[in-house]
């Protein structure tokens, strides 16, 4: 750092001199703040000054950015915040003045200046100052100043100070204006780098001086193989310049030329550019090659969108016109045909306000004025509209803005809606139609939402479900099933709900409803919904009350019932006479054999012949009993291999019974007929109403014939019998030659209660039973009548393969015995109970009788340590019935096996559990073979 003492003027000016070569010689290797520092230290050094410091104005002159302090003045004196502050001038010092006033001033006696404003927190005491501002431009663009020497400060202080200052705030000015030149540069190098397109700055001759990196890149060349050379060189690989070339027409034309190129299948437009000298001169030219295939693609895409969009306005069905001013400008085919206008000139320049019903000419008015001035949407609205000839229809108008010819103009598509106007009044009627019905049909109407699960939810309903349920509607709408639905119905409503959505049809049922006005019977039909995406949305369901109807048909039933037993008696009449005859026939024949059988033991006589003939007579009387049943539908149903024949010879005796003595029954077996799987009490059924039906066609004297067959369906049988599928089958034909039916009434026999006998004669039941059990069987029946030729049914059963009873009971041989296994009989009748453990016991079993329930159970206990193999017991006893007694037991002994026996006919046993499928019964009387 230089030293001032001796101050001459001549050392003086030596001094700043000296200090104005080292600022410079400084400022080249420094920054600003470093320099500022540099400026302080000397300027403080030099008039001996504690402090020092130096601040930029800004731009408006009323902010101070505080910037540098001398170094002493921050290492000792200051210590107060603000550097890089910005501060308000007007809440500067007295020492701001010389920003206000544009002037250097001095405080000498600091202290006793008057409207101080104080000093900040740490800021150096301050007893004298000297603060200089440096202006530019009539701008103060900076103030300096130093303070605190122990003298006063003069004006050659004031001069000198000053001239440091000014000289740096030009070396500040001079730094600055560098920084942004090398910055400028630096910047334009690396936009001219970086720019997509390619750039070469050439001489007058076409010769390139300089180009960037993407020039390099197109023409894969280096700096060395560009520059200072041609540029058609370069970029045409040509030794002149070509006719066409931009940089041949700009120095024509003085000014900027291009065109259009297409190289290595793209397509670039190149620029020339002219570059003037300071005097004027044309020096050369930037030459910019620009890509622009992408925009030539998407301009010819925009073209050829366009020529679409034109083409898709006047394909359009609905009419488009543009209107500029209150004209139209412009409409297409569509829209000349609904506005009844045969040719487009004529239509150019038509007042819109001619095609606006005038009900509606303010709105529109104000429509177009919100879109063209305002620059605001409209909404898609319907008004009336009319044609050049007068028609007046409506319309739905969409309106948006268009610029056509660099105008604002209003896009108008227009469709006519008076049919769907038309449609939805006719619509809005069916629908009020449709809420008067819905409110007044006696059916309760329900529509439920489906939600995830599913889950459902009461959307609707009608008055009448209401009054059904007696419910109220804020109790049934928006609830779930089980808020509405009684507990008893829930489940089987929620899963035929699903199985309607998971069938995508209708489902029906009926169903007994529990609810707050008492039991109700009804018949519920639902039907999904489904959105156009598959998925179901909504159910609609309806609710028929049938109380009434089915109190009146059970009603009904019971008479029915009681009508059909009187004609059973009637018929059971008839037969009893043959029944007791048959019986008192065969108690004569058991009779007779056992007093033979005594007589020959005295006389020790054989006596298998009469024991046979007690067989026989035993099994003819079940056969009896089991035809009696049978007529009576309470023999249990046990399918079995049969033979047909067999089993229809067994029917003929009791059928006799059934019809007049003046009608012949004829039986004619066929030969070898195959066997089927059917009980034999369902063939005696549907013999018994074949044959009665044929009887009460039969005027006086006439004719039955049964016969069977062997029959083979193929498809042309199948042709001939619709409902028939192809197989091996046993026909039974019952015909007569009674008065025969049309058509029509042999299309309604087989359902039920349909009857053409007199009123009390017929139920209508008994062909609906016969094709009941048909089907049951897997056959089908068919009928073949003509009035006045009589009638024939044919019933057609499959064929069974397996071994009949008959041929099972051949192959078995010998009865089985024991194999040392325990039984445990318990049967109430004390006859039965001692014949069955004497037959168990003749085959070898070990057997315990007992005549009571509770006794057999009181025994099981003792006997715990004894297996029993076989549980043997009746169904109907006093204390306990079989099923129950067998469940006792069956928790002692659960891997017993259980056999139920019964003299009872189906309807007395069936509800006891023992008919069901998997249970082993047996029925009385059976044989020693059927119980072996």
């Amino acid at each position: 750092m230089l030293s001032f003492r001796d101050r001459t003027e001549d050392q003086r000016s030596h001094l700043l001199l000296q200090l104005r070569v080292l600022l410079h010689d400084y400022a080249t290797t420094h920054t600003i703040d470093e320099l500022l520092v540099k400026t302080l230290d000397e300027m403080c050094a030099y008039t001996d000054s504690p402090i020092g410091f130096y601040h930029f104005v800004e731009e408006d002159q009323e902010t101070i950015l505080l910037q540098q302090w001398s170094t002493q003045t921050r290492a000792i004196y200051c210590h107060a915040e603000g550097e890089q502050i910005h501060y308000p001038v007007s809440s500067a010092g007295i020492w701001a003045d010389s920003i206000r006033q544009k002037r250097p001033i001095i405080h000498n006696d600091y202290a006793s200046l008057p409207n101080k404003k104080g000093l900040p927190e740490g800021h150096a005491e301050l007893t004298r100052e000297m603060v200089i501002p440096i202006i530019r431009n009539d701008h103060v663009v900076a103030v300096f100043g130093i303070g605190n020497r122990e003298t006063e400060y003069s004006e050659d202080d004031l001069e000198s100070i000053g001239y440091l200052g000014d000289i740096t705030g030009n070396i500040i000015a001079q730094k600055r204006a560098d920084s942004r030149i090398r910055n400028f540069a630096n910047n334009w190098s690396k936009t001219f780098d970086a720019s997509d397109d390619a750039i070469a700055l050439l001489d007058s001759d076409q010769k390139i001086q300089q180009s960037n990196e993407a020039f390099k890149k197109l023409f894969n060349k280096t700096d060395q193989e560009i520059n200072f050379h041609y540029c058609y060189h370069i970029v045409h690989a040509c030794d002149e310049p070509l006719s066409y070339c931009p940089f041949i027409e700009m120095q024509a034309s003085n000014q900027r030329e291009s065109i259009e190129l297409e190289m290595n299948d793209r397509i670039y437009r190149v620029v020339a550019d002219p570059i003037w000298s300071d005097d004027g001169e044309l020096t050369g030219a930037v030459h910019v090659i620009s890509d622009i295939t992408t925009q030539v693609n998407a301009a010819r895409r925009i073209e050829e969108s366009e020529e679409k969009f034109r083409n898709l306005v006047e394909a359009s069905p609905d009419a488009l016109y543009i209107q500029i001013n209150g004209f139209i400008q412009y409409a297409n085919a569509a829209a000349l045909k609904l506005f009844e206008v045969s040719d487009l000139k004529d239509f150019i320049n038509t007042p819109v306000m001619d095609l606006i019903h005038p009900d509606f000419h303010h709105l529109i008015r104000e429509r177009v004025e919100n879109i063209t001035k305002h620059k605001r949407q409209v909404p898609l609205i319907e008004e009336k509209m009319i044609s050049r000839k007068g028609r007046v229809f409506d319309a739905e108008v969409a309106t948006t803005s268009i610029s056509l010819d660099r105008e604002v103009g209003v896009q108008v598509i227009v469709r006519d809606i008076s049919a769907r106007k038309k449609s939805e009044a006719a619509l809005q009627l069916q629908n009020q139609q449709l809420d008067l019905i819905y409110s007044s049909v006696a059916d309760g109407i329900f529509s439920l939402t489906v939600e995830a699960g599913p889950r459902f939810r009461f959307e609707s309903v009608n008055p009448a479900f209401l009054k059904m349920t007696g419910a109220h509607s804020e109790e049934v709408l928006g609830q779930t099933l089980a808020n509405v639905i009684p507990q008893a119905s829930l489940n089987q409503f929620r899963a035929n709900l699903e199985r309607a959505i998971e069938e995508k049809q209708t489902v029906t049922w009926e169903e007994n409803f529990n609810l707050r006005v008492g039991q109700k019977s009804g018949v519920v039909s639902v039907s999904p919904v489904f959105s156009i995406t598959g998925r179901c949305t909504h159910m609609i369901g309806s609710f028929q009350d049938i109380t009434d109807r089915k109190l009146a048909e059970a009603e009904h039933d019971k008479l029915q019932d009681q009508l059909a037993q009187s004609q059973k008696l009637e018929a059971v009449g008839r037969l009893a006479g043959g029944v007791a005859h048959d019986y008192n026939n065969m108690l004569s024949v058991i009779s007779g054999h056992a007093e033979m059988a005594l007589e020959r033991l005295e006389q020790k006589q054989t006596v298998e012949a009469d024991l046979k003939g007690i067989l026989r007579a035993t099994y003819r009387s079940a056969e009896i009993t089991r035809q009696l049943l049978t007529f009576a539908r309470q023999q249990a149903i046990h399918p079995q291999s049969l033979e047909l024949n067999y089993a229809i010879e067994q029917s003929v005796e009791m059928l006799h019974r059934l019809i007049n003595e003046e009608i012949d029954l004829e039986w004619n077996p066929g030969e070898e007929i195959w066997s089927v799987k059917i009980d034999p009490s369902q063939i005696d059924q549907i013999l018994t109403n074949l044959c009665v039906n044929a009887r009460d066609a039969i005027s006086g004297v006439g004719q039955i014939k049964i016969s069977t067959r062997n029959i083979v369906s193929d498809e042309s049988f199948c042709a001939e019998h619709p409902g028939s599928s192809p197989g091996d089958y046993v026909s039974i034909s019952v015909s007569d030659n009674g008065i025969g039916m049309d058509t029509a009434t042999a299309e309604q026999i087989f359902e039920p209660f349909f009857t053409t006998k007199e009123v009390g004669k017929g139920t209508g039941l008994g062909l609906a039973t016969v094709y009941g059990i048909v089907k049951q069987n897997d056959g089908f029946i068919t009928v073949d009548s003509e009035p006045g030729f009589g009638t024939t049914f044919t019933i057609y059963l499959p064929r069974f393969k397996g071994l009949t009873a008959k041929q099972m009971l051949q192959d078995s041989g010998t009865v089985r015995s024991s194999q040392g296994e325990t039984i445990l009989i318990v049967e109430d009748e004390r006859e039965v109970l001692e014949m069955t453990k004497a037959i168990l016991t003749s085959l070898g079993y070990r057997v315990i009788a007992v005549g009571r329930p509770r006794d057999a159970l009181a025994l099981l206990e003792t006997e715990k340590q004894h297996k029993i193999d076989l549980l043997l017991t009746d169904v109907v006893m006093p204390e306990m019935n079989g099923r129950e007694f067998s469940t006792s037991v069956q928790e002692l002994y659960p891997r017993i096996k259980v056999v139920f026996m019964s003299g009872y006919p189906a309807n007395v046993i069936a509800h006891r559990g023992v008919l069901d499928d998997g249970v082993n019964f047996i029925q009385k009387p059976f044989t020693v073979q059927a119980l072996a």
